[in-house]
């Protein structure tokens, strides 16, 4: 499993609320369509509690890892229309400051420990 973990912060006019609100209503339809026709396998958004660290800023609003099968499924997403066409980018200016944006790929390797669920 490869998988594309990102750093997001939000618009400096939002709430944290009103980000997590259109990430969640309106830019996860866009998520859904890539994982419906592309080679991504899930979108996993997850999102800042807004608590202050040691009195500090959160350095992160919400965070987004997209996984693959494989890197070629990983690079086969890159390289189609849906991707070039830059159409999440396009709508991430609706809630996301692009200023501050750090992205990380890594490979999910193994679960360390797990309780079941139930």
């Amino acid at each position: 499993m490869i998988k594309i973990v990102r750093f997001v912060k939000r618009r400096k006019d939002l709430t944290l609320e009103e980000f997590k609100d259109y990430w969640l209503t309106k830019h996860s339809e866009l998520e859904q369509m890539i994982v419906e026709k592309t080679t991504v396998r899930k979108i996993v958004a997850s999102f800042s509690t807004g608590e202050m660290i040691g009195g500090k800023e959160p350095p992160f609003d919400g965070m987004v890892e997209i996984y693959f099968d494989n890197e070629e499924d990983r690079q086969a997403f890159y390289a189609c229309d849906i991707h070039k066409k830059g159409i999440m980018r396009e709508d991430e200016k609706n809630f996301v400051d692009h200023s501050e944006e750090p992205v990380r790929i890594v490979t999910e390797e193994h679960v360390i420990a797990e309780k079941p669920r139930g």
